[in-house]
């Protein structure tokens, strides 16, 4: 995948988020238990389309994705 389309990805559902239009649960989408601190991506094509993650579950979902491990595409702080 190309970096540009993440990164356009990333940005626009930032943009979304600040305007209201992308609204993260209260817990993790994978585990159910941490709070969602990271937007995730499954199609970088679909930018609306964000799971929410906690930290530990996005490594999980991106194993030896060296762009998305301890580099968040986007925080909710």
């Amino acid at each position: 995948m190309s970096s540009d389309i993440v990164k356009y990805a990333d940005k626009y559902a930032q943009r979304a988020r600040k305007a209201g239009k992308l609204i993260p649960p209260l817990l993790c989408e994978r585990c159910g238990l941490m709070p969602p601190v990271l937007g995730h991506h499954p199609d970088y094509t679909k930018v609306l389309q964000v799971i929410w993650l906690c930290h530990k579950c996005h490594k999980a979902v991106h194993p030896g994705n060296n762009h998305q491990i301890g580099k968040p595409h986007f925080n909710l702080k």
